[in-house]
């Protein structure tokens, strides 16, 4: 197995490793969670996969079988800072505010979301 991490200034030099992971994402939390989040046939994106994200891949015998993505929680791209911040004022009404009891925006603290692991892995 290999561990790949990046950014969009990068994520060219990974081939479709990026690209396979949003399909991978869909393929759980979509097809198989039945979440409902912004898709195509093919790929879950949503509105923090920005460049102020960063991305760590596991790929094994070349496809993309883990992921996850970060970002600090200082971080804001438009109306959008982070997951659970935007969620606690209300902002994504499918998760509840009480999520988060205090604020927090620091670059030494991160948020990691759309954690995914295949269902092909059946060993650790």
């Amino acid at each position: 197995m290999q561990n790949i991490t990046f950014d969009f200034s990068d994520f060219h030099r990974y081939g479709t490793s990026f690209y396979d992971y949003l399909a991978l994402r869909k393929k759980v939390f979509v097809d198989q969670l039945h979440w409902s989040v912004p898709h195509n046939d093919t790929v879950e994106m949503d509105q923090y996969d920005t460049p102020q994200a960063s991305y760590s891949l596991v790929r094994r015998a070349g496809a993309i079988v883990g992921g996850a993505r970060a970002m600090a929680t200082s971080t804001s791209w438009g109306e959008h800072t982070y997951m659970l911040r935007d969620a606690a004022s209300g902002k994504l009404p499918m998760i509840p505010p009480e999520i988060m009891e205090d604020v927090i925006a620091s670059p030494q603290v991160w948020e990691c979301t759309r954690l995914v692991i295949s269902d092909e892995l059946k060993t650790r």
